[in-house]
Formats: C-alpha cells, structure tokens, sequence
C-alpha cells in the first residue's frame, strides 16, 4: 500500500514540474520594470526575459505603465508563444484608465473591474487603446516555452520616403527568410515569395510581408507598409504638414507616433467651448468640407484653456496646431490636447499685440456702458485689498482688488485668476497687497442667478502677465509673515547678512531681497 502511494505522489509531483515546465510567466511591475517616459507623449519600449512591449505613445517610467488613448501597442515574446496577458489597472471597466479601453483583434479579451485578460496563442499581440488612456500597476505575460517557437522576424527602414528607401528585415539566429512585395502570403509558395539574403531597396509605396523558418516550423507572418510620398512639409513648426500629408501618412499606416505641426483652414468651426474649455473642430487645404480632418479637444496657445468664444477659431481661419495623428471611428484627427500655434500667420505674441490694454478704471468705464470688448483683453491695475487666497491650496487660483491708485476706491474685482501662462498659484508664489499686476483677460458684468445687479469682474481663469514690471514669479516670492530675525541664506546655502542683495532664504522660504 505504501508503495502505491508513494508511486502516486511522485507521478502528481512530475504531472506539477511539467506544468509548470511548459508555462512562463513574466511579470512587469510598474517602478520597477521601466522604460523612458514619463509622461504619454512619445513611443516608449520596455523588455523583460523574452518579453518586449511597445508603445506608439505612453509613458513606462512612471507610477503607472501608460497607454495614451489612440496608442497601438505590441507585446512580443522571442521565447514561446503568449497564451495569456493580464492587466491591473487603476480604475474599473470602460472608466478612463481601465480595462475596458483596451481593444485588440487577437485572441479573446475579456475585462473585470480592474482586471483585463487576454488568451490565446501568438508570438506577438497588438491592441489599441482608442477610447480612454489605460493605466497598468502590473502586466503579467504567461509563456508556453517552446524549442520549436520561431519569433517573428523584424523589417525596418523609413517608412516615408520621397525616392528610395533600403528595407532590413532580421529574426532569430539559424532562421531563414521569406517575403513579399506584392501583397501574396510569403507562407505560401504559389505565390510571388522570395528569399531574404539581404537589405534590398524599393522605389513605390510596398507593403512587406515576412516570415521565418527553422526546423521546418514557421513564425507569424510580420507586416510593415513604406510610403512613397513627396509630403508638403516635414512636420515641423517651420514645415508644417497640410492635411492632404495627414491622411495620406495614416490611411497608410505610417504616421509619426510623436506629435506633429499641421497647417490647415478652419472648414467647419466649434460650436461651443467645452467643460473642459477646450474646442472640437475641422480644418482642411482650402476651407472646404471635403478631404478634412478633425482638431479633437484642442487647446489654445500654449496649451491654455480656452475662455471665451472671441478666443475661438471661425469658418476660413488660417491656422496651425500642434498635435497627434490618429484615426478613431474612420475619422482621422489630432488627438485630445493639440493645441493652437499660430492664428492667421500669427503666434501668441504677435497675436496679443493688436490686443486692447485698460487700466482698471478704463476697465469700469467700458463694463458700466457696457461697451467692454468682447475677446480678452490687458487689464492694469495696484492690488488695493488683502489677496484672497480661498482656492489657493485646491486650485490654485486668488481673488482680488485692483483700482489705479491703490486705494479700496473705484476697484475691480479679478475673480480666480491664475498665475503666469495660466499656471497655478503656489503657497510659494502668490500675490499681495500694493503689487502692481498686469493680466490677461476677460471683461465681464456678472449678474448672480435669481437678481439683476451687475457685479464688474474680470472673468475667472485670467493669467497673469507681470507683477512688479516682472514678467516671471522668480523675482517676487511672497513669504508668510514669520519670523524676521531668523538667518538669512544664499542658494549656495552660505548664511548673509540682511544687506545682502539677491535671492535668499529665510524661514525655509525663498524670496528676493532688494
């Protein structure tokens, strides 16, 4: 009897080893397995015992592995073929960063609250995430090691070319080549396959299709399309695309993963500025309707918000944005957070030159006869009252007083102004009493729901453009009132005296002192 028992233990125990013989699981851990970005911006990379993932946009050095939305992504094994991934992500389902938006063709996908699986059996899984960026703690990839997996091989070279390009193609060591050029399946010898022996040169748009061999095993088939293209521009700010080179790059599967400078004609406008305060638009070559693609949740100069329609490119428009080829629902777009770069051949500066400046007692003139213009504006003025600093520490954003002379007389109200370029205010930089400010923005009578008096205001959101004739918060740090015997330090962090000019720091803060 004990050697029947014994006999059964020690087949359980080899039934155990094979199994886990026969599957690898590797396990990416976001802060510990990184690649380049921190932000989703650009292409990231990141490789681990066999296992490659790629991102057209995200960002792998970060809390999270991101997938920005509109990304492809790939994971590759060159070790055995993937039969299961697992995602865990930050948020559940369809949410923004959750499973539910990544999508992929390969395999069979299902979701969970924060979990997203995939199984299957391929050397190499491609999915998108169309809808909303995800956001990943851990991807673990399951393996089936195999001697006789084949990895899929690799073809490169400039996947936009104006007269020639040299494709390479590369798989693993003791394989050979075959491909195509032609559209036929290089699996199949009836058609047009040819044998790979080295880089060779194509002089029209092709798509290449490869697979490799070894001991009479076959990898998946790899595919890479090269556009011959002589493009209107190079994509840059001095050389913008047209919207004619856009879809041309995406129809054909080439786009630049990173983000790009378009120039087009607003061909149909935005309707309305979002909660988000940012617009959705159309632009085209000449304005027209056809051959279009869409600005998606555009942002205005720099990145700001957009605040008031005035702001709002109209119908013939010349513009040039800043931003991410993708295609989603067929439609080909910048993606959410393009943004605005010049407007009828002219930047942000240049732009705010034929902008009207008001001192605030201009301003209160123009507000009482309701004759205050329509679109942003200059407003100058000395802060006559204590800063209120409510939505500092959750917003970043100060209320305040601002009249001609200083005085709590004939004052304008700045509701909710934010700081240089838009930026939030810091308990490390904010203003006071007696600076002298300039802002950009918006002239308004606010009436409160339910009344009918008129309260002036410059419109939340302004920005602040100088304080103190400077036009950057470097040489006015307000400190709290502490105290003010405490020793003084230069940034070299030597102790000086109370004469000493310059940036300092005192009580743990830092301040210029004049």
């Amino acid at each position: 009897m004990k050697k029947v028992l014994r006999m059964t233990l020690v087949l359980i125990m080899a039934l155990v080893a094979n199994v886990a013989m026969a599957q690898k699981v590797v396990t990416f851990t976001a802060g510990t397995d990184k690649g380049n970005n921190e932000n989703a911006t650009d292409p990231d990379t990141v490789s681990k015992k066999g296992i490659t993932i790629i991102t057209t946009t995200g960002a792998f050095n970060a809390k999270q592995f991101r997938f920005a939305k509109g990304a492809t992504s790939t994971i590759a094994s060159s070790e055995g073929a993937i039969t299961k991934i697992v995602f865990t992500c930050t948020a559940n389902n369809t949410a923004k960063y959750g499973p539910g938006n990544i999508e992929t063709k390969d395999g069979s996908y299902a979701y969970e609250n924060k979990v997203g699986t995939w199984t299957g059996n391929a050397g190499t899984v491609t999915f998108t995430t169309s809808n909303n960026q995800v956001r990943a703690t851990k991807i673990e990839v399951t393996i089936a090691p195999n001697s006789d997996f084949v990895a899929t091989p690799v073809i490169s070279g400039d996947a936009i070319f104006a007269e020639t390009t040299t494709v390479t193609i590369t798989a693993g060591e003791g394989t050979t080549i075959k491909y195509t050029i032609n559209g036929d399946d290089p699996t199949d010898d009836r058609g047009e396959v040819l044998n790979y022996t080295a880089p060779f040169t194509i002089n029209q748009t092709t798509t290449v299709q490869a697979v490799a061999y070894k001991g009479g095993k076959a990898s998946e088939v790899a595919t890479k399309t090269f556009l011959k293209k002589a493009l209107n521009g190079e994509g840059t700010m001095e050389k913008p695309y047209n919207v004619e080179d856009v879809i041309a790059l995406q129809k054909a599967g080439v786009a630049p993963a990173k983000n790009v400078y378009v120039a087009g004609i607003v061909s149909q406008p935005a309707e309305a500025i979002s909660q988000y305060n940012d617009i959705s638009f159309y632009i085209s070559d000449d304005g027209n309707t056809g051959n279009e693609i869409m600005a998606y949740n555009s942002k205005y100069f720099k990145e700001a918000n957009y605040t008031d329609m005035k702001q709002v490119p109209v119908k013939g428009d010349k513009v040039v944005l800043c931003g991410k080829i993708i295609e989603y629902n067929n439609i080909v777009e910048l993606g959410r957070g393009n943004y605005l770069v010049s407007l009828n051949g002219k930047t942000e500066g240049e732009a705010q030159e034929d902008t009207l400046t008001f001192t605030a007692s201009e301003a209160l003139a123009a507000l009482a006869a309701d004759k205050q213009p329509q679109g942003v504006c200059y407003i100058t003025g000395t802060i006559c009252e204590e800063v209120d600093t409510t939505g500092l520490a959750q917003f970043g954003n100060l209320t305040y007083k601002i009249s001609d002379d200083g005085t709590a007389a004939n004052s304008l109200i700045v509701f909710r102004s934010k700081s240089f370029d838009g930026a939030k205010y810091t308990k490390d930089f904010y203003l006071k009493k007696g600076d002298q400010v300039k802002i950009l923005g918006q002239l308004i009578n606010y009436v409160k729901e339910g009344t009918t008096e008129k309260t002036p205001e410059v419109q939340a959101n302004s920005k602040l453009i100088s304080v103190n004739g400077h036009t950057t918060g470097v040489n006015h740090v307000t400190i709290d009132k502490m105290n003010a015997n405490a020793p003084m330090y230069n940034l070299a962090g030597q102790r000086v005296s109370k004469n000493y000019k310059g940036v300092v720091i005192q009580n743990g803060k830092k301040f210029f002192n004049k």
